[in-house]
């Protein structure tokens, strides 16, 4: 079990460093982790310092409250505007707010520390409704999206850790304010590891986004309970190529945030090719060939789905006559 685990761990990371865009992403969510826990504990350790348990209790609702409330605005933002724009000033904004932290806490105004750490803690509701709109849209494959899920997950479970361990030395060795200082450096260095990207917003404003794309944007925004099986019939039929893409990403999109399936039929092969998982291919009626799209391709020596298609149905057509 352990080597089987070793392989999955190695063939993640091997697929993430394949595609740079997405190595980026996730090397700024790993800093994001790391300032976001370390700041939360340093700024409670500084809270109790300079008032005991209740203003400790009292700063760690003031820094929830704002996020609470601006969580649902930033999530529906996160479609309308590009990922990059949203992730990069999050990260920036986290980074200015620590910043300013740092300087309260050395200046010895515990106010004005509080209040740069709201402004900090607010600026990480950004975080992850870009991530998980970004993270489909720079994928190429849909190995390289699960690694990415994979290796967010593994990010998140050892960041508590990880953060806790920085934390500490910090304090230890320079005081609470180098706490925030580095983190205001790890957090600029995470806006400048996305800023370059070029990825599109997944939908247009309301008036120009075709109705399809609407529709699904809509149907999945407006469910209290996202749905666990997503099934479309033809959805890529009357959509022009700019609109497929932007279609296909805000699926891939619920997909990863979500866990949402998929079930789609279409004859636009190309657009599947780099996020179909399993293919069924039907003619007359009757299953041709099924099972992992990455399988097939490579047992049948295919370059593409398209050629795999293709190649089947000429078959079943020469047995017909």
């Amino acid at each position: 079990m352990g080597g089987v685990s070793g392989a999955r761990g190695r063939g993640a990371f091997r697929s993430l460093a394949g595609n740079k865009a997405l190595a980026r992403v996730v090397g700024g969510y790993v800093l994001f982790t790391l300032t976001e826990y370390s700041v939360w504990v340093a700024m409670l350790v500084y809270a109790y310092r300079h008032g005991g348990a209740a203003v400790a209790g009292l700063v760690a609702v003031a820094q929830l409250v704002p996020a609470a409330v601006l969580a649902p605005v930033v999530t529906a933002v996160a479609d309308r505007r590009s990922p990059v724009f949203l992730l990069a000033g999050g990260y920036l904004v986290q980074a200015a707010g620590m910043a300013a932290t740092a300087v309260a806490v050395i200046a010895g105004v515990p106010l004005a520390a509080y209040a740069a750490a709201v402004v900090a803690s607010a600026a990480v509701t950004t975080t992850r409704p870009a991530q998980s709109t970004l993270i489909p849209s720079v994928s190429v494959t849909p190995d390289q999206l699960t690694a990415a899920n994979v290796v967010v997950s593994w990010v998140e479970a050892a960041g508590i850790a990880a953060a806790g361990l920085l934390t500490g030395v910090l304090i230890a060795v320079a005081g609470v304010a180098s706490v925030f200082a580095v983190c205001a450096g790890l957090g600029l260095a995470a806006a400048l590891l996305v800023a370059g990207l070029r990825v599109p917003p997944l939908a247009s404003a309301p008036e120009a986004a075709p109705a399809v794309l609407a529709d699904l944007g809509t149907s999945l925004a407006l469910m209290g309970r996202r749905p666990r099986l997503l099934v479309l019939d033809e959805p890529l039929a009357n959509l022009d190529p700019v609109a497929r893409h932007d279609f296909m990403a805000t699926v891939m999109a619920a997909v990863a945030a979500d866990g949402v399936s998929v079930l789609l039929s279409s004859h636009v092969l190309a657009e599947l090719e780099r996020v179909a998982d399993y293919l069924i291919l039907l003619s007359q009626g009757q299953v041709q060939l099924a099972g992992k799209a990455g399988d097939l391709l490579a047992s049948h020596h295919m370059v593409g789905l398209e050629e795999l298609a293709l190649a089947y149905l000429r078959k079943t057509l020469e047995v017909a006559r």
